[in-house]
C-alpha cells in the first residue's frame, strides 16, 4: 500500500471518491463498494519521500476490501477494477456534454430570436418526414392498396425514367460540348431517326405497362389485393431501412439479370427476343427500355422484382420501397446506357462494364461484374486493355 498504482497523485482515486455514488462506481462489474473506498483513500496518501501513515479507518477499508475479493481469483480482481478505470473517462465526457449542454440553453434563453430560429430550424428538419406520413395516408384513404401497388410503382418507374434519361439525351444532343470529355465510345454518334423511333418505342411500352397495371387492379384478383394490403399496410421505412432494401435488391438483381441476360444471348433467344436492344452498339441513356416486350417481362421485369418479392414475404416492406426501388433502378439503368463515364457517379465502374457489353456483344453480361467474374464472361485481358485506354483518354491516366 506504500506504492502507487494508479497514477502521480493519485487522480483515479480522488475522481472515485468524489464521484463514489454513481452506478458504476458502486458496482462496477463485481467490483465492490469496499473496493472503490480502498481506490479513494489510496488517493489521499501524500507524495512520496513523505512519511505515510495508515489510519484505523484506512485500515479497516482495506481490510474490508480483501474480505470482499477473498472469492475472487486475481484476474478477476484486475479485470473488475480495469473496468472501473475504464469508465472514468467516459463519465467525465458525459459531464462535459451536459454542461456544454446547460451552457447552450442557458445563452438560448436570453435570447428570443433565437429561440424562434431554432425552434423554425427544427420543424424544417422534421417537415419531410411529417409531411411525407400525411401525403401517404392522404393517398392510403384516397386510392386502393392495389392502386398504389400496380399503378404507384408503374407511374415511378415512368417519371424517373424520362427525368433522368432525358436530360441526359438533351445535352448530348445539344450542348456536347459540357460531357463529351467523358463520352466512353467518342466517335459514335447516334442517328436522330433512330433516337426518335426509340423513344416513341419506349414510350408506348410504358404506357402499354401502366395500362395493364390499371386493367389488373379494375380486375379485382383476391390474391393481388391481398399482396398489395399488405404492403401498403407494412411501417413506412426509415433511412436505414431504405438503404438496406436497396442493397438486398441490387444483389438480387446482379443474380437474376445476369442469369436472364445470358439466356438472351445463346443463339434460340438471342435474335427472337435480345437483339432489338443491340441495335444501339454505342447505347444512349433511354435505350435502357428499348427492348422486345418478352425481353421487357422476363429480362427487366422479373429481375427487378425477385428482391422485392423477397422482401415483402420476409421482412414485411412497404410499398414506399418498392416505388423508391423501381425510380432508382431506372435511373441507374439510364446511366449506366448513357454512354458516359461520370468520375462522380458511384457506379460509373457498371456505365464502363455495359458500354463494353453493347461494344463487344457478349461480355460483361451482369450489372456490377460479380457474376461476370464468377463464370468466365467479365472479357479478361480485352476489357482490362479497352478499359484502361478509355480511363487514359476520359481521366488523363491510366487504370
Amino acid at each position: 500500500r506504500g506504492s502507487r498504482p494508479f497514477g502521480p497523485g493519485g487522480k483515479i482515486a480522488e475522481y472515485l471518491d468524489a464521484h463514489r455514488d454513481l452506478p458504476f462506481v458502486q458496482n462496477a462489474m463485481g467490483a465492490s463498494p469496499a473496493l472503490t473506498e480502498m481506490l479513494a483513500q489510496d488517493g489521499e496518501r501524500k507524495p512520496d519521500g513523505e512519511e505515510q501513515t495508515s489510519s484505523p479507518q484506512s485500515e479497516q477499508s482495506a481490510a474490508s476490501a480483501e474480505g470482499c475479493l477473498a472469492g475472487k481469483t486475481p484476474v478477476q480482481k484486475q479485470v473488475a477494477t480495469l473496468l472501473a478505470i475504464l469508465k472514468v473517462p467516459g463519465v467525465k465526457l458525459a459531464d462535459v456534454l451536459q454542461r456544454l449542454k446547460a451552457r447552450v440553453e442557458q445563452q438560448i434563453s436570453k435570447d428570443p430570436s433565437v429561440q424562434k430560429q431554432l425552434l423554425r430550424l427544427m420543424a424544417l428538419l422534421k417537415m419531410p418526414g411529417v409531411k411525407f406520413t400525411e401525403l401517404f395516408e392522404r393517398l392510403k384513404a384516397r386510392y386502393s392498396a392495389t392502386t398504389l401497388l400496380l399503378f404507384g410503382s408503374a407511374l415511378a418507374q415512368i417519371v424517373a425514367s424520362w427525368a433522368s434519361g432525358l436530360p441526359l439525351m438533351a445535352i448530348e444532343r445539344y450542348a456536347p460540348q459540357l460531357i463529351a470529355r467523358y463520352k466512353i465510345q467518342p466517335n459514335k454518334i447516334q442517328p436522330t431517326r433512330r433516337v426518335l423511333e426509340m423513344l416513341l418505342d419506349v414510350g408506348g411500352t410504358q404506357l402499354a405497362g401502366a395500362a395493364v397495371a390499371v386493367i389488373v387492379q379494375k380486375l379485382k384478383i383476391p390474391a393481388v389485393d391481398r399482396v398489395a394490403e399488405r404492403s401498403v399496410s407494412a411501417p413506412l421505412p426509415s433511412f436505414p431501412r431504405v438503404l438496406g432494401e436497396l442493397a438486398v435488391n441490387l444483389l438480387s438483381w446482379e443474380v437474376v439479370f445476369y442469369t436472364m441476360h445470358r439466356l438472351f444471348h445463346t443463339q434460340k433467344l438471342y435474335r427472337q427476343v435480345h437483339k432489338k436492344h443491340h441495335t444501339f452498339k454505342a447505347p444512349v441513356a433511354m435505350a435502357s427500355a428499348y427492348a422486345s416486350t418478352a425481353e421487357h417481362i422476363f429480362g427487366d421485369l422479373f429481375p427487378g422484382m425477385v428482391g422485392s418479392a423477397l422482401l415483402h414475404i420476409f421482412a414485411n416492406s412497404n410499398v414506399v420501397n418498392i416505388w423508391i426501388w423501381t425510380a432508382f433502378g431506372s435511373v441507374l439503368t439510364n446511366i449506366n446506357h448513357s454512354g458516359y463515364y461520370f468520375p462522380w457517379f458511384p457506379f460509373r465502374e457498371c456505365t464502363m462494364m455495359h458500354d463494353y457489353h453493347h461494344y463487344s456483344f457478349y461480355s460483361q453480361l451482369g450489372l456490377f461484374g460479380w457474376m461476370d467474374r464468377l463464370f468466365g464472361t467479365d472479357g479478361g485481358a480485352d476489357y482490362v486493355q479497352w478499359r484502361a485506354e478509355n480511363l487514359r483518354r476520359i481521366m488523363g491516366r491510366a487504370a
